[in-house]
């Protein structure tokens, strides 16, 4: 039973992997417009550096300012707006759900390997290329537990991606468009996660305020780790705000969920 489940989910996966390669210059120009945040930030700071005849701001040089977006340009792929959004939304409004429903796969894992595999061509021709190519071209001496924090983060970034995701596409089955709610978060996340201003630029009570949200985590919390603007001590300070926050979101979309699942008199996760 469990082989029959496994290979079900690996015939979705490679479906929808080889659907996504099937566009594979569709797929590399949209992760290069999602690095686009990233390139502005690059020539805003390096204006505001170059023009304030700095070395660092609040401790932090250029070039680690620069390597820093750099970073967060590569993983926006994986831990931009989640894709999962689109999918509930197209499945709710235009009813495709009950197909979904009825076949012997859980609905949410369904998306979560569908979303997997339309990011996996994403992270092999974008952003383990460009992490390595920095890390290497900078000379960035890595040591293992960081390497390791760096990885936990990514996974943590994308996992709370997900899980708000599916909370805003739940909100379809209520709400006649979602587009704005979407774009809100990412702004935050642009904003007051990291994604354009470094939180290390931050005063330091509203650092620590910042740090306690979920956006920090699709941002500063995996880039900042691997360049060194998150200390160690700091950065593994973080891991049970991290787990509180995916706890957190997995019981609101479970709850959620349950709700929408009574509403469509449908089978519920």
């Amino acid at each position: 039973m469990m082989n029959s489940t496994l290979r079900m989910y690996l015939s979705l996966f490679v479906v929808k992997f080889k659907n996504e390669m099937s566009y594979r210059v569709g797929v590399l120009l949209a992760s290069l417009m999602l690095m686009l945040y990233s390139v502005i930030g690059i020539f805003i700071w390096l204006a505001v550096y170059t023009f304030s005849h700095v070395s660092s701001i609040a401790g932090i040089t250029l070039t680690t300012t620069l390597l820093y977006f750099v970073i967060d340009g590569a993983l926006a792929p994986v831990l931009g707006p989640s894709e999962i959004v689109d999918s509930m939304y197209t499945d709710i409004k235009e009813g495709t759900i009950t197909t979904s429903l009825i076949r012997p796969m859980n609905y949410f894992s369904q998306l979560i390997v569908g979303d997997i595999a339309m990011i996996m061509p994403n992270l092999v021709m974008v952003s383990i290329p460009v992490i390595v190519a920095v890390v290497i071209l900078a000379n960035l001496s890595i040591a293992l537990p960081i390497a390791i924090l760096f990885v936990t983060y990514v996974i943590f970034g994308y996992i709370i991606a997900t899980l708000l995701g599916f909370i805003v596409g739940s909100l379809a089955l209520y709400l006649t468009d979602i587009y704005g709610i979407n774009v809100s978060l990412m702004w935050l996340t642009t904003i007051i996660g990291g994604g354009m201003l470094p939180l290390a630029f931050f005063p330091q009570n509203m650092q620590h305020i910042l740090l306690m949200l979920p956006f920090a985590f699709l941002a500063y919390v995996p880039a900042g780790t691997l360049v060194g603007m998150l200390s160690a001590s700091t950065a593994v300070s973080l891991l049970p705000i991290g787990v509180v926050w995916i706890a957190a979101f997995a019981v609101i979309a479970y709850f959620m969920w349950k709700r929408m699942s009574v509403r469509m008199n449908a089978v519920y996760i």
